[in-house]
């Protein structure tokens, strides 16, 4: 088995990479407010160590992008732990095949979020196979696009990143509610400060408007978060929780447009 690394972002969530990480370059120490518990787990945790001793028999996760990378290992590691997880990919051959003969109960969907269609059939048959579910991590994502992609006139990025996953998460919220403690996760980025200045460019979704492919990945980057911060705040009253992610530089499939040296 290849050796998996685990980068924890702020708060109880943790997410774990699929192949090696490659070393970040030297930032500022994080500031926490006063009072915020910090694990004891960091950059060299794996995903295994980190859910030791959990016992999660009972319990339903759903897993975007669940075919490589982040995905995959959370998938596993989960699957690992006794839940039963719906694994999503493309097409349901490709990510029934990545988790073939890995232990664990696992439900093969496909979801093809530049396609709202399939959103909804995806959604329509995890609500109609479970009552509830515990954990929706919204991991499927692509990043920097060298050339403008549209799908439906909008930009790909901003389609597949976020809005696929904002459909998704709406039509299952009912399943996440009604779980003991739901949970949303939402990977995002560092890269949402290379969003544009001022924001997302609401008159400029098409990306026509001087197209640069860190900067389209960044604004769907921040949408990813802004939408968590609302979700989070409408979720307040209930016993569930939204929380967005950054897992850090993590050399998977996601940065198979950016040479090696980005990793470095």
């Amino acid at each position: 088995m290849p050796s998996r690394r685990t980068l924890i972002a702020a708060g109880a969530v943790a997410v774990a990479a699929g192949g090696a990480a490659f070393a970040l370059r030297p930032r500022a120490p994080v500031q926490r407010p006063p009072g915020v518990p910090v694990g004891p787990f960091g950059a060299k945790s794996t995903a295994e160590e980190v859910t030791a001793g959990l016992d999660l028999s009972g319990r339903h996760y759903l897993v975007t992008g669940a075919n490589s990378g982040l995905g995959l290992e959370t998938a596993r590691v989960l699957a690992l732990r006794g839940a039963e997880v719906t694994v999503t990919g493309r097409s349901v051959e490709k990510v029934a095949a990545a988790v073939r003969g890995l232990p664990g109960r696992f439900r093969p969907v496909a979801l093809e979020l530049t396609d709202f269609d399939s959103v909804r059939r995806c959604a329509d048959e995890v609500a109609a196979a479970v009552p509830q579910l515990d954990g929706l991590v919204c991991n499927a994502g692509i990043m920097e696009l060298p050339e403008l992609e549209q799908v439906r006139g909008l930009e790909k990025q901003f389609v597949t990143n976020h809005l696929g996953h904002f459909l998704l998460v709406n039509r299952l919220l009912e399943r996440v509610v009604a779980a003991p403690q739901g949970r949303v996760v939402v990977v995002s980025s560092g890269s949402w400060r290379r969003a544009p200045p001022a924001g997302i460019e609401f008159d400029n979704l098409s990306g026509e408007r001087g197209y640069d492919p860190a900067q389209a990945y960044g604004q769907s980057k921040l949408a990813n978060g802004l939408f968590v911060r609302e979700l989070a705040r409408r979720l307040a009253p209930t016993a569930a929780t939204a929380n967005v992610v950054r897992p850090g530089v993590v050399l998977t499939n996601l940065g198979r447009h950016q040479p090696l040296k980005d990793f470095t």
